[in-house]
């Protein structure tokens, strides 16, 4: 999904949660294609996004990419590890 953007809510964040939500509706239609929104893992309970993950608050940081990357190999190494069995019944 896209990533947030702006130190504090807006309505571009909003714009892409919307496209997010879009995605998140029409990906089922395509078959094996999986959607992953990483937003919460940057969004901090004020709404706020930290400097420290985007540092212009909407570009990603070296921390703000290691942020992304655990939640994407996650599903890789789930991925991987499934059976084509497995895959399949989960599409269903």
């Amino acid at each position: 999904g896209l990533l947030p953007r702006g130190e504090r809510p807006n309505p571009l964040r909003e714009k892409n949660a919307a496209v997010n939500r879009l995605l998140c509706s029409w990906l089922p239609r395509l078959g094996q294609a999986l959607f992953l929104d990483v937003s919460s893992e940057f969004v901090h309970s004020d709404g706020a996004i930290s400097s420290q993950d985007m540092f212009d608050y909407l570009h990603l940081t070296s921390t703000g990419y290691r942020t992304l990357a655990k939640p994407l190999s996650d599903l890789l190494l789930q991925i991987l590890e499934e059976t084509p069995e497995e895959r399949r019944a989960s599409l269903v």
